[in-house]
């Protein structure tokens, strides 16, 4: 990446830009993040911005950085005046590959930038470089060209939405994570938050895989929670539901207030109990 020269300048739409290359490969031509910014009527700040919000989505074929790679970089770039006004800003250097990336990030609604990506590629970076070399008959009429470009841009495309689908994969797990984590302050909600949780772990369970539906998924956590609640605090819940119903109906307690009871109510008197239920609900939505 060290041997960027400048090799004077180009007239384009109306402007000069500087004619940089190497830093990818020999005689292979960059651009300046400075000189998007004035081809395309943007401020430099904008191209910058737009660049370190999708850092992680350019490859090591895309991208320099002078400001944060070697010190000849860097000299490379005071010395051939590709710094902004700001001077402790970075400098980004783009290859066709990585130029073409940014203009797939810019706002869809300026339909201009195409316009000016596929000047720039057929006058800079692909035609006038296939002339030096002696390679511009590769492409044999207009409509090759325009395919070759086509299929670039496809790439990005098919690149940037394996990025997205990345992305979205982790945000999925952020908020599976936090659907798992129960409220250790508010007790008073501990039943619905429980069954918050096995529900949407059953409606993820049944996304995944076709052959149960929800309903069927939810009915098996919550038999598999009260089953890892009895081997682990060795106790017998529904025994204990017996006792309390025996017991209430002892006390005057009408059999339709009995018939109201459930395990979540042993629970409910049990702290330990209780709070070993919740730490099985967490356990169950952390593993599905």
């Amino acid at each position: 990446m060290k041997n960027l020269i400048v090799n004077g300048k180009q007239e384009f739409m109306g402007m000069e830009i500087p004619v940089i290359e190497g830093g990818f490969g020999e005689g292979q031509k960059v651009v300046l993040a400075k000189t998007i910014a004035s081809i395309h009527n943007i401020e430099l700040k904008e191209v910058n911005r737009l660049i370190n919000r999708n850092i992680d989505r350019f490859s090591k074929n895309d991208l320099i950085d002078c400001l944060s790679a070697s010190e000849s970089l860097r000299s490379f770039a005071k010395e051939n005046d590709l710094i902004g006004s700001n001077r402790t800003q970075n400098v980004f250097i783009l290859s066709q590959r990585g130029y073409t990336k940014l203009v797939a990030m810019m706002d869809n609604s300026n339909d201009k930038k195409w316009e000016v990506m596929n000047n720039l590629i057929d006058e800079y970076f692909t035609l006038r470089a296939k002339e030096k070399s002696g390679q511009a008959n590769n492409f044999k009429t207009t409509e090759e060209f325009l395919i070759y470009q086509l299929q670039e841009q496809l790439k990005v495309k098919k690149e940037l939405q394996e990025q997205g689908a990345k992305l979205n994969e982790v945000n999925q797990e952020v908020t599976r994570m936090k659907d798992c984590m129960l409220s250790d302050i508010n007790k008073d909600n501990w039943r619905d938050e429980c069954r918050k949780v096995l529900f949407k772990t059953a409606c993820r369970m049944a996304r995944v895989d076709d052959e149960l539906d929800r309903d069927d998924y939810l009915s098996t956590l919550h038999e598999s929670a009260w089953k890892l609640l009895k081997e682990r605090m060795h106790c017998n819940v529904n025994a204990r539901l017996k006792h309390i119903k025996g017991r209430m109906l002892a006390n005057g307690a009408t059999k339709t207030q009995v018939s109201k009871l459930n395990r979540l109510d042993v629970l409910e008197q049990d702290d330990k109990l209780k709070s070993a239920y919740i730490g099985i609900v967490q356990e169950i939505a952390m593993k599905h």
